[in-house]
Formats: structure tokens, sequence, C-alpha cells
């Protein structure tokens, strides 16, 4: 006769440890738990289902979500030509469609961080992009132009390579634009860093 089990809040425990009855989480362990959840009283739940919502073209490469609130999210599919925006509602449904110009290769290495109904797209190979919704179906892929950048930097020795970082209205990220000889600040996708908040 098995004795009773009342709890399962070990969860699965490694195969090296099936025979350690020593360890106090022993009598709370399984040796193999599929399809369910431990929940943090002891017990289990089965698991939820999978739903399919939509079919996706072949080509897609990479999903990353928008989400501007929790009742207004896009999922938007990267194509190795083109990005599709899908609306999370009970069956998905194409909603836009839009050319972009990264090669399918690049598409996995993409970070983002998202400002309201805009998103920010890097990638060390390429300028950074905003991709904003104007509207469900009105959507625009842009270069990134920063805003008050510096015009000059370390004037008194203009030969020498200045680099300063300024706020670039991003939030959560810091970006450093470098100036060579006085002229105009250009930013490198390179020189793009993450402090918390979202990204990719």
């Amino acid at each position: 006769m098995k004795p009773m089990q009342a709890s399962f809040a070990a969860g699965e425990i490694s195969p090296l440890l099936h025979a350690r009855v020593d360890m106090a989480k022993y009598a709370t362990a399984v040796k193999k738990l599929e399809n369910f959840i431990v929940l943090p009283q002891g017990g289990i739940m089965r698991r939820s289902n999978i739903q399919g919502l939509s079919d996706v073209p072949d080509d897609v490469v990479r999903l990353i979500p928008f989400h501007y609130n929790s009742e207004d999210t896009v999922m938007l599919a990267f194509g190795t030509n083109s990005i599709s925006m899908y609306t999370t509602t009970e069956i998905w449904k194409d909603v836009f469609s839009m050319a972009h110009s990264y090669d399918a290769k690049d598409i996995m290495d993409l970070r983002w961080a998202q400002n309201g109904n805009v998103i920010f797209l890097v990638h060390p190979k390429y300028k950074i992009y905003t991709l904003t919704r104007h509207a469900m179906d009105d959507w625009t892929l842009e270069a990134f132009t920063p805003k008050n950048v510096p015009a000059k930097a370390n004037s008194n020795k203009q030969d020498e390579e200045a680099s300063v970082k300024v706020k670039s209205g991003i939030p959560y990220w810091n970006i450093e634009y470098t100036a060579v000889r006085g002229r105009n600040f250009g930013l490198t996708t390179s020189s793009l860093t993450a402090h918390g908040g979202s990204g990719g």
C-alpha cells in the first residue's frame, strides 16, 4: 500500500535525488509532473489549454508584443520583408502591414523599448528606428531623429573627438552621441544601452 502524499510543493526533482529519502523536500516532491502547475499551497492543478488565435505567414521570423494597456494590445509579426499587425481579439486579425529594411537573419537580434504608441527598434547594423501607431490601421516606421542635441562639443579642442551623454526622451535608455571637429552629433546604435524597463 502506497502512502498518501498530501503536498507537491517541491515539484519535480532531479533523477539524481530520487533516492534521497533523507531530504525534507523528498516527502513533497514528485518524479514527474506533466501538464500540471504546482500551487503555492502544495496542491496541483491542470495547466491551461492553448488556443489557436490566428495563422501567420510562413515567412514570419519573430513576434514582438505591442502593449499599450490591458485592453489595447497588438502583436507585431516581423516577416522577411514586412511587419504585420495583429489585434488580440478573440480571433487575431491582421489589421495592417508595412515594409521594413531589416535582413531576415538580423531580425532575431532586434532589441526594442516601448513608450506609449512608439516602439524604438535597435540593432547594431542599422539606424535606430521608431515604429509609431497613429491608428490601428495607420503605422509609420522612420529613422529616429534625436531632439535637443548640442550642436557643438569641446569647441576649444575641435581636433579631438568628444562624447557626451544627453537625455534622449526615451525612457530607460541612455544614448551616447559623438561629435568630431565641432560637427553635429551623430548617433550610433552600438552606444544604446538598456537600463531596466521594457526591451527586447
